[in-house]
């Protein structure tokens, strides 16, 4: 069974409940909705979907609602364009407003005249368009096509030398949080997000818009500007996990230093205790092929040996030809790159023993693990504190199998490494506890009689982040 967990975007390639069961058994542990994509109805019926599909199969699988943030865009196209090199096109945030020319006009939902100078380049759907500025005039701004392709509707426009300043919430973003939240989304994820405070005003939001009968979502920071690359580490302290957001990333600061502030990244979210999310591009061929390239291969694996909690498809599931192929593909790179050496971390790696308290019972109940060849290192947690803390340890031989009273949490843990995730009964006093995540183990046939496991869980019980007791118990 792999411990690194794959997300799958939904899209119309995917959103139908034959495709979404089969995602799920070829390895899928999360969906994401895209809501720059696609109207509340069809989301609606594809988390319903989901949420009857996890109890079906009787395992969490986690819903991230992903909201778009100041991303720029192309605007409604009547249908795909094909820009050529050397054409002159006109760019406009008003198009019903210009008379017909023999020119090709490209709507964009911003007004970017204000930002724009002679010679920016502008680069559409991950940098594989390129087009320069050659003057704003009106509500026109001409530029050149350097490097032509495809547009088609809502794709994303980079301005990596342009002063741009958009809130990092619009209204259409505070709708789609709200959606999210009404729906119980396990995961918001926050695009363009550039430094601590952007999600300090998340959390604010979520506060205000929650609905009582709901627990929180984790915020995910994804990381695709300069500046977040900049207060990474300030913006790590606050978001719950964080997605390396390669393909606007790459646009954005030279495509030669992604892998390195990919490594960087996933290092520090690893020694926090924060899952951390590979993104974009990773199976990209697979898109309208039923094979990948070596190089993809590569770097799905490179993104497990880096320690990576989790890797992410996103046009491949979306609107590729071959979603199931695809994550099929990606379970078995991560599979039997986990049966390698190279994913494992060095004895000591951490060093965190020292740090807290919960550090110190991580540490203790991995090494007693590999000391008592234990089965399994099996704790209970009310916030998904435990199971982030045992996790970042990365115990190779044991399982990992946590237990909460939260179906919220149940569903969360569906991003964290390594991690079974199981219901359990509320219980009133720390031996009604162990004794009731034992007796559920051996009930799922996780562990059997005569097996050692390593408990871990907190006292006095149902505090949240009190995790001070460890222990081996002989099943």
């Amino acid at each position: 069974m792999k411990k690194t967990k794959i997300i799958c975007t939904i899209g119309p390639a995917s959103s139908s409940p034959k495709v979404i069961e089969e995602l799920a058994e070829a390895g899928m542990d999360i969906i994401r909705l895209n809501l720059s994509h696609g109207d509340y109805a069809s989301r609606e019926k594809v988390i319903a979907q989901v949420r009857a599909l996890s109890k079906k199969l009787d395992r969490p699988i986690g819903v991230m609602v992903d909201l778009q943030g100041p991303k720029i865009r192309v605007g409604e196209l009547k249908r795909p364009i094909t820009l050529k090199k050397g054409e002159t096109i006109i760019l406009t945030h008003k198009p019903g407003e210009l008379e017909p020319t023999k020119y090709t006009i490209i709507p964009v939902q911003e007004d970017l005249r204000a930002s724009l100078r002679k010679d920016d380049p502008i680069l559409i759907n991950d940098g594989k368009i390129r087009i320069k500025v050659e003057r704003v005039q009106g509500l026109k701004v001409w530029c050149s096509v350097i490097n032509g392709g495809e547009v088609s509707t809502h794709k994303g426009m980079n301005l990596p030398q342009s002063k741009i300043r958009l809130p990092i919430m619009s209204p259409k973003d505070e709708a789609d949080l709200r959606f999210g939240l009404e729906h119980d989304a396990d995961f918001i994820a926050l695009s363009f997000v550039r430094q601590p405070q952007d999600i300090l005003n998340l959390r604010k939001l979520i506060e205000k818009y929650n609905p009582d009968k709901y627990e929180q979502p984790w915020v995910i920071a994804k990381i695709e500007k300069p500046e977040a690359v900049q207060n990474f580490s300030k913006i790590l302290q606050l978001a719950d996990a964080v997605m390396v957001a390669r393909g606007d990333l790459g646009v954005e600061i030279p495509a030669s230093e992604v892998p390195l502030v990919q490594k960087k990244i996933i290092e520090e979210c690893l020694h926090a205790a924060k899952p951390s999310i590979v993104a974009t591009q990773m199976l990209d061929s697979m898109v309208d092929s039923p094979t990948p390239s070596r190089a993809e291969v590569s770097d799905v694996a490179t993104a497990v040996v880096d320690h990576a909690d989790c890797v992410m498809l996103s046009q491949e599931t979306a609107t590729g030809k071959y979603p199931v192929q695809s994550t099929r593909m990606m379970a078995k790179i991560v599979e039997q790159t986990e049966q390698s050496p190279y994913d494992d971390l060095p004895h000591g790696y951490l060093a965190d023993q020292r740090d807290s308290r919960a550090a110190a019972v991580a540490d203790s109940a991995h090494e007693l693990s590999k000391n008592m060849d234990a089965k399994a290192i099996v704790g209970v947690t009310v916030s998904g504190f435990t199971a982030r803390m045992i996790s970042h340890q990365r115990p190779q031989n044991a399982e990992i199998i946590m237990m909460t009273q939260s179906p919220k949490v149940y569903r969360q843990l569906s991003l964290v490494w390594g991690v079974r995730a199981y219901i359990i009964p509320r219980s009133k006093t720390l031996e009604d506890l162990i004794r009731n995540a034992i007796v559920l183990a051996k009930r799922r046939k996780l562990v059997k009689k005569g097996d050692k496991i390593v408990v871990v869980t907190g006292q006095p019980v149902g505090l949240r982040e009190n995790m001070n007791l460890v222990e081996v118990q002989t099943v």
